[in-house]
């Protein structure tokens, strides 16, 4: 044979080789295992379909046909034949685990903003353990969190190539009735879901990969890809019509659902899928734990979101019309601003903060629709500005935990600026911290000459010492800072590594300062949720562990709670109070890190005669004309014997011990009947959040709950209110001994700045107890932590610790009550 011949043979074999190797094989289903097995996958992937919202009638009609063994082994062929219909990819596994894929029957038909749902065929002569998935370079991250450092890592740079050609989610349906994995018979069928985000005709390219069950960390790919073109529908463009009688142009929060679960298992002790882009906006708060020193997910009993719009795992603000966040399960819009949607039917849940009630509302968006408007009637239950009280939360990032790291370091002021207005925010700060320091710093100076405020709402950029030398010692927030820069450094690693030559600093250019997540690391050796209680904490953390010592120096205005245990966080501060201090409680949520679910989950109000400023707000925040809350109840216009709260330092002056009168404003809202959620929240650990809940409020399962008047830390009376979202006027009496502090609270739901009874002018000393209590921890302090303070700053820092421990010894030697 001459060489030109055997050069055509050659390649006619290598032809019909790739020729077989790209088309579907034609399976034997004569054996009569397989007629049982085949019945019973299809009935299966039948009833998976219906639970993806999927309708297949073909395999629906043969199914319902050939409902017995007989009728089916007359019928097989078809019944396969069918299956093979709905197929878009076959995958062969090889003896030595080497996958090969080839076109299916199908040809994928997608929407953009949806999801289509198709076969796999899996050809498994060897019974290989492990499972199939399709992987594509059209389906690649398009973002990447922050992992904590103070620049984005290299590994993780996403470029713009990348963004403009990932267009595509894909996931393997696992849940019930299908197995998790292959099953291992010779042949069987996977479903294949599919999500786009853009609209047009585009090319996509598919592999498929095999993850042996042996060893699942090396996975195998096919070679050869399969290239499809795929002309994807336009969605609807559902516009939203909202109405808010108290604002002409709100911005409100939707939570859309098709109800479907995509990503879990029901049957799985931790149902949320293991890729974080998958499973933040479906993670709850109350699914965190503390454990181990950290927040851990732990998934209890109750409800959990499924089948989110837009696809959290495809939001990226930078590309999309709206800057929606990945990790959280809302998005927010403005009268008049839209969503895609495919056709289908869905649950809208709508609101704008916790003064607003929660409504839903059922759409349904028919095929072939371009155009869909929808009303949205939002209702408060309450509206504290219009009475002087103005909602704030002192503590939001732009950068580091589950925002982006890649393609952008954090995110700017706009997208902030959006959620705060969704969540009917009036004042929002965010602190700049070490993690994206460098990347986010201009934001201060920018807010110079670009600030972002309305007569109603403002937002302001300042500073949170984390991820900084210090931070061992306590967080701190720095607020109305002139200079965001420590005096001689070029680098964050020159700030002082301990915390009170920051706060003498912040004071020296007229900043507000305090610790903030105050809680965190303050669990007692002893495990106690008393309040107060006299149990050492163990100070592990990064909650406030220097306080103690700085208190002193008069350098600490402000204590951040509501993010962290209420107990932890009020145990130090009521121990302060009775050894005369007076730093002012302000809310915070710190998110995206405690709380990523929405800003403002814990809140301050401050009451404001003068117009909406940071200056005047602030400064109220320091007078302690305020109170935090988690925003469904609230305790205004408190009066001591006629004495306004945060008026003339707060301070009520008696020549003689005497029965006072205290008066406040109170409303709070439950709904009438608590759900599983809220039985759920009500009984959980408070190491579990959302620490600071109404629901752990309510008495049993009424809407009831307590008003407690609050004396040197020790609730003395209480009264019960309804709530149901009428103002309740409350009065206490209560006969004052000694120069005490009195607040009221709604625990662990509100809570009060002090009023500070001063008799005969003498100083608070309301409790020995505290005073030695703070004094045992200034040496356990120096103790744990001091090893990580510079060796060229410890001798300073030293002597600080050395002139708390004589400020408290010389307050106990003032203090008669025991």
């Amino acid at each position: 044979m001459n060489t030109i011949l055997k050069i055509a043979v050659i390649l006619n074999i290598l032809f019909a080789f790739s020729l077989a190797a790209q088309t579907m094989q034609k399976v034997n289903v004569a054996a009569t295992p397989y007629d049982s097995y085949i019945q019973l996958h299809a009935q299966n992937l039948a009833q998976a379909f219906k639970q993806l919202n999927t309708d297949t009638p073909k395999l629906t009609a043969i199914l319902t046909a050939n409902n017995n063994q007989e009728l089916l082994k007359a019928n097989r062929q078809k019944l396969v034949d069918t299956l093979d219909s709905l197929t878009v990819f076959e995958v062969t596994l090889s003896a030595t685990s080497q996958v090969n894929i080839v076109k299916g029957n199908a040809t994928p038909l997608v929407t953009q903003a949806g999801w289509a749902n198709y076969l796999i065929k899996v050809i498994n002569p060897h019974r290989l353990k492990g499972d199939v998935i399709i992987s594509s370079p059209n389906a690649l991250p398009i973002y990447h969190k922050s992992v904590g450092e103070q620049y984005a890592l290299q590994e993780h740079f996403i470029d713009d190539k990348t963004i403009d050609t990932s267009f595509l989610e894909l996931a393997i349906y696992r849940d019930t009735p299908l197995s998790s994995t292959l099953s291992t018979f010779p042949v069987e069928y996977r479903i294949l879901q599919i999500y786009t985000r853009e609209k047009g005709t585009k090319t996509a390219t598919f592999y498929s990969e095999f993850i042996s069950e042996k060893t699942p960390e090396k996975e195998v790919i096919s070679k050869q890809p399969v290239i499809l073109e795929l002309p994807i529908k336009a969605a609807t463009k559902v516009i939203f019509n909202i109405q808010d009688q108290s604002n002409g142009s709100p911005v409100a929060a939707f939570t859309i659902s098709d109800g479907v679960s995509r990503f879990r298992r029901n049957g799985d002790t931790n149902p949320l899928p293991k890729d974080y882009r998958r499973r933040f906006a479906l993670r709850r708060p109350w699914e965190r734990i503390w454990h181990d020193r950290r927040y851990r997910n732990s998934v209890k009993a109750g409800q959990r979101l499924t089948g989110i719009y837009p696809l959290p795992s495809m939001r990226l603000p930078i590309k999309d019309r709206f800057p929606d966040f990945y990790f959280q399960a809302q998005i927010y819009r403005k009268h008049g601003e839209y969503v895609y949607l495919p056709a289908g039917n869905y649950e809208i849940e709508f609101t704008r903060g916790p003064e607003y009630l929660a409504q839903k509302k059922f759409i349904s968006v028919a095929e072939g629709t371009k155009v869909q408007q929808e009303n949205f009637q939002l209702k408060r239950w309450t509206n504290l500005s219009e009475l002087g009280w103005y909602s704030s939360d002192l503590h939001v990032h732009a950068s580091g935990c589950k925002h982006y790291e890649t393609p952008t370091n954090g995110v700017p002021p706009e997208y902030i600026w959006r959620q705060a207005l969704g969540e009917d925010l009036n004042v929002t700060s965010v602190l700049n911290w070490g993690v994206g320091w460098y990347d986010q710093k201009k934001y201060f100076e920018q807010q110079k000459t670009h600030p972002f405020a309305t007569h109603n709402n403002l937002l302001r950029y300042d500073v949170e010492v984390s991820e900084m030398p210090s931070a061992h010692l306590g967080h701190l927030g720095l607020w109305n800072l002139t200079e965001d820069d420590y005096p001689n450094t070029q680098t964050l690693e020159e700030w002082p590594s301990w915390t009170a030559p920051i706060l003498k600093w912040a004071k020296s250019q007229g900043a507000s300062t305090g610790y903030v997540h105050t809680g965190w690391g303050m669990l007692p050796d002893h495990q106690t949720y008393a309040l107060p209680n006299y149990a050492i904490p163990q100070m592990s953390g990064i909650g406030a562990n220097e306080y103690i010592v700085t208190l002193p120096q008069q350098t600490v205005d402000l204590y951040g709670v509501g993010d962290t245990v209420p107990s932890q966080e009020l145990n130090t501060w009521y121990h302060a109070l009775n050894s005369g201090f007076r730093t002012r409680l302000v809310g915070e949520s710190d998110f995206p890190c405690i709380s990523h679910e929405k800003i403002g989950v814990s809140r301050g109000y401050a009451k404001l005669d003068k117009n909406l400023n940071f200056d005047n707000y602030i400064q109220q925040m320091e007078n302690g004309r305020s109170y935090v809350s988690d925003g469904r109840s609230h305790i205004i216009d408190v009066y001591v014997e006629g004495k306004e709260l945060g008026i003339d330092n707060s301070e009520v002056h008696l020549t003689k011990n005497k029965n006072i009168t205290i008066q406040a404003k109170v409303s709070a809202y439950l709904p009438k009947q608590q759900n599983e959620l809220g039985l759920f929240i009500a009984n959980s650990s408070p190491q579990r959040q959302p620490a600071w809940d109404i629901e752990r409020a309510r008495l049993a399962q009424t809407r009831e709950v307590y008003v407690e008047l609050i004396v040197n830390g020790v609730p003395v009376d209480t009264q019960i209110i309804e709530a149901n979202g009428d103002w309740n006027d409350v009065k206490f009496n209560y006969h004052i001994e000694y120069s005490s502090w009195v607040a009221l609270r709604i625990f662990p739901s509100s809570h009060t700045n002090p009023h500070f009874v001063l008799v005969k002018d003498k100083p608070i000393r309301a409790s020995k107890r505290s005073t030695k209590w703070l004094l045992s921890l200034v040496d356990r302090l120096w103790k744990i932590k001091s090893g990580d303070i510079k060796e060229s700053e410890k001798a300073a820092a030293f002597q600080d610790y050395k002139k708390a421990k004589k400020a408290y010894q010389a307050i106990l030697v003032e203090t008669e009550i025991e």
